[in-house]
């Protein structure tokens, strides 16, 4: 069944052959068990109706729509192919330089959560609010009709918008009955849109700012005082003036890259803890 805005068979008209004929409407959410238990109660006691809505409706669009789909199909293979290209993983990374594997699978993985966040959750923002698309300046190219729709229009303004909006979700009655524990708690997509912005703020506003180990650690102000305590001789043989010749510059120097090792490590911990995070809430990843 081909992806869309609008189904036939989620139409007023679907609810009204629904409501006249006695059946029950379709819901407009529900869980996975519910929309058994509903499928399976319209086919077993009103299957005319359920052939009417779910299949005959459906196969009528498909074959009306059949030149729009193709037109959406042909657009959303150049999309993905030559513009969001996402048969691959972007990692942000300066070409013609050489680029460790661990970093390039740091940097691609967070690169793909902002472009996430910053792209189709912004997107998501706005397309469906005439309002919202006037505020962040949706431009023409990105919200008119699905088939002409081109290109990549991100504004971290409206992704993390969305994201505050997803977070504050929360089970209600359209979900449960009111004396269930569960209503009025948070729904599983505000608590992954919590855990996702997160890692976004870490990601742009904590990593970037993180304190140089050399700087950190004092390794940078040893050297330079070497540098000045020895500044009035040849350069090319200030190397051999780092060599430590007394027991207590030695200690130092020892201490020094001991203070600096325990930086980088607790800098390697903490990357990994957040990509260990991130993918425990791969699957939240969608729009």
């Amino acid at each position: 069944m081909a992806q869309r805005a609008n189904y036939w068979s989620c139409s007023k008209f679907a609810k009204w052959v629904s409501t006249t004929f006695g059946a029950r409407p379709k819901m407009r959410s529900g869980t996975s068990e519910e929309w058994s238990e509903w499928r399976r109660d319209v086919r077993k006691n009103h299957p005319g109706v359920y052939w009417f809505n779910e299949e005959f409706l459906n196969a009528a669009q498909n074959f009306i729509w059949w030149p729009y789909d193709k037109v959406c199909d042909a657009r959303y293979y150049l999309f993905n192919r030559y513009v969001s290209k996402t048969h691959y993983i972007k990692t942000g990374l300066k070409p013609g330089e050489y680029h460790s594997i661990d970093n390039r699978l740091l940097q691609g993985m967070f690169i793909e959560l902002v472009d996430f966040i910053e792209v189709e959750k912004a997107w998501m923002h706005c397309i469906w609010d005439d309002e919202k698309r006037a505020q962040y300046k949706l431009p023409w190219w990105r919200g008119g009709w699905r088939c002409l729709r081109w290109g990549v229009w991100r504004c971290p303004a409206a992704g993390l918008d969305y994201l505050e909006w997803e977070s504050n979700l929360k089970f209600d009655d359209e979900w449960m009955d009111k004396a269930d524990p569960k209503c009025g708690t948070l729904t599983p997509q505000a608590l992954a849109a919590m855990e996702q912005k997160r890692l976004y703020d870490w990601w742009k506003n904590i990593r970037p700012h993180r304190p140089d180990p050399y700087v950190e650690s004092g390794w940078n102000a040893f050297c330079e005082s070497k540098r000045a305590k020895h500044s009035d001789e040849d350069e090319d043989s200030w190397p051999m003036h780092f060599n430590d010749k007394t027991d207590e510059e030695r200690a130092e120097t020892k201490r020094l890259l001991e203070a600096m090792d325990i930086i980088e490590k607790s800098y390697d911990d903490e990357d990994e803890a957040m990509m260990v995070a991130l993918i425990g809430i791969r699957q939240s990843l969608w729009t």
